[in-house]
């Protein structure tokens, strides 16, 4: 789930012009960095025109939280 609401953002970032193809990889790293996450696996199928709310809502209440890393 949180690997699929994170393709979502860079492809929203894609389509507005925010994250260009070549630096698709780049955000998606930063995206996992900040949030603190190691592993990754790009979605099979991401939505042409992702929601962002939809999107940012999904990262906001799945993300693990810094408290459950010990």
């Amino acid at each position: 789930m949180i690997n699929e609401s994170i393709a979502k953002l860079v492809k929203y970032g894609e389509n507005a012009g925010l994250v260009s193809g070549l630096d698709k990889i780049y955000a998606t790293n930063r995206i996992l960095e900040v949030m603190q996450i190691s592993d990754y696996e790009e979605p099979e199928q991401i939505p042409e025109n992702p929601d962002l709310e939809e999107t940012l809502n999904c990262l906001l209440y799945t993300s693990p939280s810094p408290r459950d890393r010990g």
